[in-house]
């Protein structure tokens, strides 16, 4: 509403979150919220799930699905939300985003050695740095990312949503509530209990299109490598927006969709697999991007901890990539060291699907078979560095061939 109650004087004000002006457009910020803004139950459990991320990379893509969900359904259709060109100049965003801050900030005290890779640390935050565009000193002479972790001493704030905030730094002793209703000791028993169970997700690689848009996917159920069905298997929305960075993320983020096996009475095994299949994909605005110019999804399996499928790692993840589907590769993916690799094609053909490694790149993006090697298996747990996979004797496309980067990070003990 354009006015509120001062609740300590009671008199009638203008709401400073209500709206804010864009500069150039001589026009103020505008919503048109969702209705599942307001009845979604799963955006606690999506963030109680990225903070069970054993790597700092994987929890920062789980935590931009809430992210971007809180964006879409809060801008709506033409909302200045749902768009990164107009988005922070709407107040609400800086609630938004201090509650993205307060997650990342109990990732850290969860997590207190996981940090960004030394490549994001050294980064410049433009343009914090510039008097002209930041006049704030604290945030100026703090715009490298590695300034930004200790932001109580460096950026001068802290946690605290109950008692006293100068003493209010977060502490799993303590009983403040810090989020969902719970405090820290609440919260990180939540997180733990995530590796408790197995969890099958579909996995993206989110692209940049000049705009927010939200894919919607179904998960099609094989048995025997006949198709049987298909049936709604959730959302992942992105936020963009009008000359926005081109990027491609090689880091997938996922949509859990184990509760939509369970219901549709789908077990995967030997005999059933499930491959996952764009339904539509809608900008904010209404439009449609063509499907084929996303790139296919995949599944995960995260093992149970520390179970015998997740051998010596805490969390563990199986990633089945499914070729010939109709939608391109990724350029290249990146994975955990450790994580399993499974190649194939859930649909059943009369000429057995041959699967080989390249030696080099320039094999690789010829699908020469001659200097690659024939995988007798089809599971891989390749070894840190990067390595070219491609289904031989078939068409030489982005449709049959897969680079992946193996990568060692740090894991959290959280989950290991």
């Amino acid at each position: 509403t354009p006015t509120i109650i001062d609740p300590i004087g009671g008199l009638v004000i203008p709401n400073p979150f209500f709206q804010g002006f864009i500069p150039g457009t001589a026009s103020n910020t505008v919503r048109n919220p969702l209705a599942i803004l307001f009845s979604n139950p799963t955006f606690l459990t999506r963030v109680i799930s990225s903070l069970s991320e054993p790597t700092f990379s994987q929890f920062s893509n789980q935590l931009v699905d809430p992210h971007n969900d809180i964006h879409w359904m809060t801008g709506g259709g033409g909302g200045s939300m749902s768009s990164q060109t107009y988005a922070a100049y709407d107040p609400i965003f800086y609630l938004h985003h201090n509650m993205i801050d307060c997650v990342w900030a109990v990732f850290q005290y969860l997590s207190p050695t996981i940090n960004p890779l030394a490549g994001t640390l050294s980064l410049v935050q433009h343009p914090f740095g510039n008097p002209s565009e930041n006049p704030q000193e604290i945030t100026g002479r703090n715009d490298i990312v590695s300034n930004t972790l200790d932001y109580e001493n460096n950026l001068c704030y802290t946690y605290a949503l109950t008692g006293n905030p100068f003493l209010g730094r977060l502490n799993i002793r303590s009983n403040d509530i810090v989020f969902g209703g719970m405090n820290l000791s609440q919260i990180s028993d939540m997180v733990y209990k995530v590796g408790d169970t197995e969890h099958l997700y579909a996995g993206f690689f989110l692209q940049s299109f000049d705009t927010s848009y939200r894919i919607t996917f179904n998960i099609c159920h094989f048995y025997d490598g006949q198709k049987q069905r298909c049936f709604p298997g959730g959302a992942l929305t992105v936020f963009g927006g009008r000359a926005e960075r081109v990027y491609v993320n090689d880091i997938v983020t996922k949509v859990e969709i184990t509760d939509k096996l369970d219901a549709n009475f789908v077990k995967v095994d030997e005999t059933n697999s499930i491959a996952i299949e764009i339904d539509q994909v809608e900008t904010a605005d209404g439009k449609e991007i063509p499907k084929g110019e996303l790139f296919q999804p995949l599944n995960v399996l995260r093992y149970r901890r520390f179970s015998a499928e997740a051998g010596g790692y805490g969390a563990r993840d199986m990633f089945t990539v499914n070729f010939g589907l109709g939608s391109k590769n990724p350029p290249k993916i990146s994975i955990l060291v450790g994580t399993l690799v499974k190649l194939g094609n859930p649909e059943k053909s009369t000429i057995l699907a041959q699967f080989y490694e390249a030696a080099n790149k320039e094999a690789f993006e010829k699908c020469n078979v001659r200097e690659s090697k024939l995988l007798t298996s089809e599971f891989e747990e390749p070894s840190e560095g990067l390595h070219y996979y491609f289904l031989g004797h078939n068409e030489c496309s982005d449709k049959t061939r897969l680079a992946v980067n193996v990568y060692w990070a740090p894991r959290n003990d959280v989950a290991s």
